[in-house]
Parts: structure tokens; C-alpha cells; sequence
């Protein structure tokens, strides 16, 4: 998914369905199976908002780029096993989304 995202060209609406498959992969390589179920039933609810969000952005290709780079960082904590880090880059990355689409609370 994150090197389908890295395409030329890629338009919101696409690159925010491999994002979905991004975020829904993370929960299911938690090992946890109600986490990973979670966000599957949740998907549709959380796609909803993140398009309504998306058009939001002003600049979609620079947020579209930090996303990704984002995406990467996560991955990267993951994969060598840095807990903290993880949550911490996921964190930052689902409030930073919020606010620079204007979803989060006021």
C-alpha cells in the first residue's frame, strides 16, 4: 500500500483508499484480533470522514506527502520493534490529519 501511494499522480479519493488498507494492515499485524476487527467494522465510518476532511486540505499534495512520509515513519518503528515510537508516530499522525483537515474538536 505505502509504495502504491507513492505513484505519480495518485488522486485523493485513491490515495485515501490505500491509506485505508495501510491503517487496517497495521491493525491486523497487532496480532490483536478485536483491534483488527474493530477497524475493520469501523472502516466505512472512518472513510467518510477522512474524504470530507481530504477536500478540506488546501494543499492536497503537500499533506499527501507528509502523510506518506508519516506512513514510513510508522512502519519503520514497527518493524524494529520500537513500541513507544510506534504509538507515538501514529498518535501525532491521526491528530496532525485531524487538524489540518479541520475535523478535530474545537
Amino acid at each position: 500500500a505505502l509504495d502504491a501511494m507513492d505513484r505519480p499522480g495518485l488522486t485523493a479519493a485513491d490515495f485515501l483508499v490505500l491509506d485505508a488498507q495501510f491503517h487496517l494492515s497495521l491493525a491486523e499485524a497487532s496480532g490483536n484480533v478485536v483491534v483488527a476487527a474493530m477497524m475493520g467494522g469501523l472502516r466505512s465510518s472512518i472513510e467518510a470522514y477522512v474524504r470530507e476532511g481530504a477536500e478540506r486540505i488546501a494543499d492536497w499534495d503537500a499533506a499527501a506527502a507528509r502523510l506518506r512520509a508519516e506512513h514510513r515513519g510508522i512502519l519503520d518503528a514497527v518493524a524494529s520493534g520500537d513500541a513507544a515510537t510506534a504509538r507515538r508516530r501514529i498518535s501525532d499522525h491521526i491528530t496532525g490529519y485531524y487538524a489540518g483537515a479541520a475535523l478535530a474538536r474545537s
